[in-house]
């Protein structure tokens, strides 16, 4: 039987881990690793973030136990490239995934000026993973969730991952259905994330722990959707003011303070790196039944868009004994840093070409070099957002738009709400950061959208 040529290339890329891999570290106590990727949560969704009405003890109780990150970005502005982007330590630009894998192509019309390119089908089985790195370093390997990086040919245990459990609408070995199954899905989740936790207690292992929630649909359950409801008519809150969102949110944090009670009754939690983000910002516009879901202040739009209300995500990191609790840092760090980042904390390196490692601020409180972060959204997306490209370097953050050529130029240090389009009253910096973000597609190979022959305005 003929072997793919990429199936090849990860086992020789193991084989020289094994063989140039400190002996001595892998006897050393290693640290479990738990990553929690929450699907759709806006930066303000969280009490420590500055909800005026979502409660969230038990994830404000996890910020506090570490480092709270207040310019953590995504690595899209959708679910799918960032997703590739944390577990391969690349831009999604590439992975050849720049949208979001959907279940229905966007239809595009004589009204859409531009033809976007081709988006990958799944996350290519060549790609090196966060968990075929750890695997090679002795860990176990679990994903419970949402894996949503293309169907049974890019399949999460084709990746790495040795324990797979997801939550949809069919029948598959390794999925529970969730239309046969009485729970709700966030508690069913947490329940199964606990089960391989407690089945690989014994070894050092990875869980990568991709809630469905708080993504639409907005299903809540009655007694929390009453209670914002009421809290609503009492408090009349400005910003958030969903309340089957609101429940949601709710639902997930009491799972999340289920699964950290369970560590700590394992005695578990101590030697465990806890790292809690979003996928991308939160829903902002109408997009299903009882939407839009939440409000991104005080940044500009939401999910679907490079602007910070779209891209810019809570990040929170625990450690107890190893990261200072009531740590804040105001680092820019993104997706693609979390390959490089967890590796190196779990001794073994992989450094990823434009990734940092940031365990340094966390670990003790020393910063890299700052270094531009770059996004590269080549299609329209459902929420309304066009094809655009960014950069953020410093203060300064520049989108370019590929319909007309036009840029936007924001000093975030005094307009986080990107309110003040500095393009032609800074014009140096314009061109500066413009010529930065086009070497930089160039350098990428980036696939940019090509002018739509049928399109009329």
């Amino acid at each position: 039987m003929n072997t793919p040529l990429c199936q090849i290339s990860v086992a020789l890329i193991f084989s020289l881990y094994s063989l140039f891999s400190n002996g001595q570290s892998k006897q050393e106590t290693k640290p479990n690793i738990i990553v929690i990727l929450v699907d759709d949560m806006g930066y303000s969704d969280l009490g420590s973030y500055g909800s005026d009405l979502h409660e969230t003890p038990n994830i404000d109780k996890l910020g506090k136990s570490g480092m709270i990150f207040y310019n953590a970005y995504s690595a899209g502005h959708v679910c799918t490239p960032t997703r590739a982007s944390l577990l391969t330590g690349k831009p999604p630009v590439s992975t050849g995934l720049t949208e979001h894998i959907r279940g229905r192509e966007f239809k595009i019309t004589d009204k859409h000026a531009l033809i976007p390119p081709e988006n990958g089908k799944g996350l290519n089985l060549n790609e090196l993973t966060i968990a075929e790195v750890l695997k090679v370093e002795g860990y176990a390997t679990g994903i419970v969730g949402k894996w949503h990086l293309g169907g049974d040919a890019y399949s999460a245990n084709k990746q790495g991952f040795d324990y797979v459990i997801s939550a949809d609408k069919q029948s598959k070995p390794g999925i529970i259905n969730i239309d046969e199954h009485p729970e709700y899905r966030t508690d069913l989740i947490t329940k199964k994330a606990i089960d391989f936790v407690d089945s690989k207690k014994e070894e050092p292992f990875f869980l990568y722990l991709p809630y469905y929630a708080v993504h639409i649909p907005l299903w809540a359950k009655e007694d929390l959707l009453n209670k914002y409801e009421k809290k609503i008519k009492e408090t009349n809150p400005v910003y958030h003011r969903n309340a089957r969102y609101a429940a949601m949110i709710e639902t997930l944090d009491t799972n999340i303070g289920y699964l950290i009670g369970h560590l700590k009754k394992e005695k578990l939690l101590e030697n465990t790196l806890i790292v809690l983000t979003s996928d991308n910002g939160g829903l902002s516009v109408k997009e299903g039944a009882f939407t839009p879901a939440t409000s991104n202040y005080p940044y500009r739009a939401g999910k679907g868009y490079l602007y910070e209300g779209g891209i810019k995500v809570p990040l929170m990191i625990s450690w107890p004994g190893k990261v200072k609790a009531n740590s804040t840092s105001e680092y820019p760090v993104v997706s693609y840093d979390f390959m490089t980042t967890i590796s190196s904390v779990c001794g073994a390196i992989k450094e990823m070409p434009g990734s940092v490692d940031f365990s340094p601020i966390f670990l003790t409180e020393e910063e890299p070099e700052q270094r531009p972060i770059f996004w590269h959204a080549p299609h329209y997306s459902n929420q309304g957002g066009k094809p655009a490209a960014a950069v953020r370097m410093g203060k300064y953050k520049l989108i370019h738009y590929f319909e007309d050529a036009s840029n936007e130029l924001f000093n975030l240090e005094n307009d986080e709400g990107e309110e003040n389009n500095l393009a032609h009253i800074l014009p140096e910096i314009r061109e500066s950061m413009s010529s930065m973000l086009t070497e930089w597609l160039e350098e990428t190979e980036a696939k940019i959208p090509m002018p739509n022959p049928n399109y009329q305005k």
